[in-house]
């Protein structure tokens, strides 16, 4: 038996994404005197004065010194003007990273590095506030994601001068776009060992969707992070610390379609605004995760939601729950190996530091898909009937077809550490109700 709560259960993969870069990124050095490659306009699309822009000797002192080659783009903007800059269209059905380095002179910036989808508008960006410290790293690179559509997408860097009295001048140098297969987002291969990149963590591939549901003010909305499709590793191998039998064998999963996932547990306030009441035991707040609902309570909740007219909501597989856990790492947890559990505390509530409850969703480090608790504070259902593993290669696996339990994932607060490792996995019955049982839920893309 594992040590989960004390409720008496069996309760309660090494995820490897495959990765295809092209040899050479797009690169936009602005070493020129022309604009070749993309277009120049005022922001907004036009919407607002176009600044002086012109390409020369940009300083490279200072932070910027490893970011430009010394030749760039200058960008001199009295209050209310800016400059768009947009790429060429760019034929492909990859993801992307879109980078570049940035300085100004002030914090009257206000900075945008994003896509522009061809297939759906589909807009990515990463804003920065004042002279963007939000996103830009001490060696002034800036990164943003873009989250593949079909058709491609146009890349697009934005800077306006928010003063209302002083003038801005940036500097922008070294824009370059590489290509990946739309399995990837995050992961080591992203940066090429880069020291002047950003954390990956500090941007996310796409803006979250929000499904609008009757909250009080300040209670936390039901947000959902768009995950790409890929392949990946499913399970745990033979020697890995804590494993269970039944995380094996490890076999390859591919994902065939991107899909939305929570970003946080569905919490109380959320499930009362849809149902009408809180089946919780631990009701200290409205952030706190909404537990002790059965699966079959949890698909009458789903079906409330599907009457919104909002798209189509579902619990994740357990294929699909794992690979958004791992966002791209291949170790015990998503935060690393952690075999001495020094790092546990600041990714999960488990049993040593959750004073034996539930707290507020969205307090712990989240992992590189910007999801939070998908390790600790409540076990989370998943829609497949729990049952043993292949060793064959599996395409949108759904587990078996008949079986009386479902699989539950994550581990709870009354977990030990090894019981909130990725590839953790427990067999529930539906009928069951549990103070360490909740659940996230999926959105089809």
């Amino acid at each position: 038996m594992k040590r989960a709560a004390p409720i008496v259960w069996s309760i309660l993969i090494a995820a490897m994404l495959c990765v295809s870069v092209h040899a050479e990124p797009i690169r936009y050095s602005f070493d020129g005197s022309s604009f070749s490659g993309f277009t120049v306009q005022g922001p907004g699309f036009g919407a607002l004065p176009l600044a002086q822009v012109g390409q020369g000797a940009v300083p490279a002192d200072n932070a910027f010194q490893n970011a430009t080659d010394g030749h760039g783009l200058i960008v001199q903007a009295a209050p209310g003007e800016g400059v768009l800059l947009l790429t060429d269209e760019i034929s492909t059905e990859r993801a992307a990273m879109i980078r570049c380095s940035i300085r100004v002179n002030n914090a009257s910036a206000a900075v945008s590095v994003g896509s522009i989808g061809l297939s759906g508008g589909r807009f990515t960006s990463v804003n920065s506030a004042g002279d963007g410290a939000y996103f830009l790293n001490q060696y002034r690179r800036a990164a943003a994601f873009h989250s593949p559509a079909g058709g491609g997408f146009q890349a697009l860097i934005q800077i306006v001068n928010t003063s209302a009295s002083n003038p801005l001048t940036a500097y922008v140098d070294n824009l370059e776009i590489e290509l990946f297969s739309p399995a990837l987002y995050y992961s080591g291969a992203f940066l090429d060992g880069d020291e002047t990149d950003p954390d990956p963590i500090s941007a996310y591939p796409a803006p979250p969707y929000t499904l609008p549901l009757d909250l009080n003010e300040g209670e936390q909305a039901m947000e959902f992070t768009l995950i790409p499709a890929g392949t990946f590793l499913m399970g745990s191998p033979e020697d890995e610390l804590g494993r269970e039998d039944d995380e094996g064998p490890q076999h390859e999963v591919t994902l065939t379609e991107p899909f939305y996932l929570s970003r946080y547990e569905v919490t109380q306030a959320q499930w009362r605004a849809v149902m009408g009441y809180n089946p919780s035991s631990f009701q200290s707040g409205p952030d706190y995760p909404v537990e002790r609902v059965s699966f079959s309570e949890a698909m009458e909740f789903i079906n409330q939601l599907n009457q919104m007219g909002e798209g189509h909501f579902r619990l994740p597989t357990e294929a699909e729950w794992e690979y958004a856990y791992r966002a791209g790492s291949t170790t015990r947890f998503y935060w690393g190996e952690d075999v001495d559990s020094s790092a546990i505390a600041a990714n999960a509530w488990y049993f040593d530091v959750s004073n034996r409850e539930t707290h507020p969703v969205g307090l712990k480090t989240p992992n590189a898909f910007g999801i939070f608790d998908m390790a600790g504070n409540v076990w989370e259902w998943t829609m497949d009937i729990y049952g043993d593993y292949s060793a064959d290669p599996q395409t949108d696996p759904m587990g078996p077809f008949t079986g009386s339990s479902r699989v539950v994932r994550g581990g709870g607060w009354g977990s030990d550490p090894s019981f909130c490792r990725a590839a953790v996995r427990s067999s529930v019955p539906v009928d069951i109700k549990s103070y360490i049982l909740g659940l996230r839920l999926a959105r089809d893309y």
